[in-house]
């Protein structure tokens, strides 16, 4: 399948304000690979970062089930497609250092008012060294109602486009929320890479 990454102007400032959705980069045999990993997992709470700790359930800002897909022989392919997306993308907004994906690929489920009130992804432990942030809707719009994916960089309030399959991909410090569900589910994968401090 041939990449269809946009390219975007370049300019010498950067603007953390930008965000990217990129489109069809999957076909169909690893849509259903990617169903055959997440089915195999088990659920658990999603949880918020806090100081010292591996996270907390706290449902005043966070209600949602998450699964934790681990680099593997079988899913190596959907870490190096994530990554690859995320360089590209990169380098052509931000230009930021970036050296690794230390955390696994999250799937997220948000129904009966499920929600992620307003955070950013920069947190504490690895968390804390993340730089650009990638989330794909993998659930059909017309399925659900509510759950909009929304970023604050500042100023006016972005709501992102909601297309199958697309991948947003945004800095980790800009603020964002998942809108509460009020119809069907949600689904979606959240990746982070981190680098350097951000300058």
């Amino acid at each position: 399948m041939s990449s269809k990454i946009p390219v975007f102007p370049y300019s010498p400032t950067i603007d953390i304000g930008k965000h990217a959705n990129v489109d069809d980069q999957f076909s169909q045999p690893e849509i259903d690979e990617l169903s055959n990993i997440i089915n195999s997992l088990e659920y658990e709470e999603g949880k918020v970062s806090v100081e010292n700790s591996v996270g907390e359930v706290n449902n005043d800002v966070r209600r949602s089930k998450v699964k934790w897909i681990y680099p593997t022989n079988e899913t190596m392919w959907l870490f190096t497609k994530l990554m690859k997306t995320i360089q590209s993308v990169n380098s052509q907004l931000w230009n930021f250092e970036l050296v690794m994906a230390r955390e696994p690929i999250q799937y997220t489920e948000y129904e009966d008012n499920g929600e992620y009130g307003w955070h950013i992804d920069t947190g504490h432990g690895p968390s804390a060294q993340r730089k650009v942030s990638m989330s794909v809707l993998l659930t059909n719009p017309d399925e659900y109602e509510g759950g909009d994916l929304e970023l604050w960089p500042g100023g006016e309030i972005k709501r992102v486009e909601r297309k199958q399959y697309t991948m947003t991909i945004f800095p980790s410090c800009i603020m964002h929320r998942v809108t509460p569900v009020t119809k069907g589910v949600r689904k979606s994968l959240v990746f982070w890479v981190g680098g350097t401090p951000y300058r």
